[in-house]
């Protein structure tokens, strides 16, 4: 009949009635009923209903339902939805999300963060974006009066300036980047002998050098290296650092090593700083320097006939020196036009790939950017100690090191480089290796054909300083 019974059946039946028993059977029925039940059921559902009831459940459902319903549950949920609003709540949560939020909430959360944040620093940070972190250059351009900081053109080789030094009248140089563990990075040099932190609209003072007019400087950590033009005289041949320039700096006065005038042709006017340590923050752990030992740190320059300086530091302080000789490979230089003279290097710059460091020099009297090569062979009896120079020698027995040609550059003075560890604008500089080989081989060039026999007619006319002949070779 089309009327309920008075009481639920034993077992219920296949179809729905047209109407509810007026009693909850003890469990669900095996499909919905066309309207909800007059009482709760005992237990509920194992999935959502259709529609939602008209009185909220005292629990969420095992599932979530396909629209929210238009009223709370009386008890939350078990945990945070999967993902994080757009924007900021309100009010805070009690708990965090298990994913950050697009933006800050607007009000602090109740409980403290994992770590501290970093307290700003006592200068302005430099903009280091990989994709504008040119190689940078603190000098006078064209013999101007100020000095200003210029960034490298990859494609013209000039520099643009970035911002005028007016704030200063004296001689600066050695300059250098220093990274903090944050990520940021800070430009350090010297003032007129003075080591100072400098940014576009002041510098701060941290100490008093051993030289007033340092040209070579970098940084290694947390310590500062400088030196004044190392193999010019023995009068200012000494190496000196500053340990630990953004905490409480000491400023070492004593120098053991002495670079001798007779090694190489000029003067080095800055330096690089290599680190094979595989245990610092980069994770680095390619060998820059062939000599037996390992995890070394050293600073390379670039004597006037692109003789390669190579300083070893033992507990910080530089402990023995070794000159070898270098070629130089031209062959992506579109045209012939290479030089023939000597050239002071005033400016290197080191950024990091992912595995290791590389180094570059340019040329002051503008021949180009070069990549100095790693590995560098020293062998045992090619390192020079001590202050007393008399028996310091080049190393004549050593491989010929490497440097590379990538791009031109502008005439430059009174000038020194630094840079931002890691860069994207050289471009045609990879990083890391293609996943395929190309599909055709690379152009060949008339210059990549030396014999043995070349190669050292090359390295005697480099130890002759017969630039002009080597040239010819090619």
């Amino acid at each position: 009949s089309d009327a309920p019974s008075y009481s639920p059946t034993v077992d219920p039946t296949f179809e729905p009635t047209h109407l509810p028993t007026y009693e909850p059977s003890a469990g669900p029925s095996p499909r919905p009923t066309p309207q909800p039940s007059s009482k709760p059921t005992a237990a509920p559902s194992y999935a959502p209903s259709v529609d939602p009831t008209f009185e909220p459940t005292l629990a969420p459902t095992y599932e979530p339902t396909l629209k929210p319903s238009d009223r709370p549950t009386v008890a939350p949920s078990y945990g945070p939805s999967a993902p994080p609003s757009i924007g900021p709540s309100a009010e805070p949560t009690y708990a965090p999300t298990f994913s950050e939020t697009h933006e800050p909430t607007l009000k602090p959360s109740m409980e403290p963060s994992a770590a501290p944040s970093w307290q700003p620093f006592i200068i302005d940070s430099v903009n280091c974006d990989p994709n504008k972190a040119a190689p940078l250059q603190v000098l006078r351009w064209e013999d101007a009066d100020e000095y200003s900081l210029r960034s490298w053109d990859f494609q013209t080789g000039e520099y643009k300036k970035e911002y005028n030094i007016d704030y200063f009248d004296g001689h600066i140089n050695a300059v250098a980047m220093w990274e903090r563990a944050d990520g940021n990075n800070y430009a350090i040099g010297s003032f007129g002998g003075n080591l100072s932190w400098f940014s576009k609209k002041k510098r701060i003072d941290i100490g008093s050098l051993v030289y007033d007019t340092p040209n070579a400087g970098t940084v290694i950590g947390n310590d500062y290296y400088y030196a004044r033009s190392p193999g010019k005289d023995e009068r200012n041949c000494g190496i000196y650092f500053v340990e630990d320039i953004a905490g409480e700096p000491r400023f070492e006065t004593t120098s053991n090593l002495c670079i001798s005038k007779s090694v190489f042709e000029g003067a080095v006017l800055d330096f690089v700083a290599a680190n094979e340590d595989d245990a610092d923050r980069y994770g680095t752990s390619s060998t820059y320097v062939d000599d037996n030992e390992a995890e070394g740190l050293y600073l390379f320059g670039l004597g006037e006939q692109h003789e390669v300086l190579i300083v070893k530091l033992v507990d910080k302080m530089p402990q023995a020196y070794a000159v070898v000789s270098s070629v130089i490979d031209w062959r992506s230089k579109e045209d012939d036009d290479e030089p023939s003279d000597d050239s002071g290097y005033g400016a290197g710059y080191s950024f990091l790939g992912p595995t290791e460091q590389r180094f570059f020099f340019t040329s002051n009297k503008g021949f180009g950017m070069f990549e100095l090569q790693m590995p560098i062979t020293v062998p045992d009896d090619c390192w020079n100690t001590g202050t007393n120079t008399d028996d310091h020698k080049e190393c004549k027995d050593a491989p010929a090191a490497t440097l590379t040609w990538m791009g031109a550059s502008a005439v430059t003075n009174y000038n020194d480089g630094l840079n931002c560890p890691v860069t994207t604008v050289f471009g045609h500089i990879s990083y890391a290796p293609t996943y395929v080989p190309s599909p055709m081989p690379s152009k060949s060039d008339r210059r990549l054909t030396d014999s043995s026999a070349s190669d050292r007619r090359i390295r005697r006319s480099l130890r002759r300083g017969n630039w002009r002949g080597l040239w010819r070779g090619f």
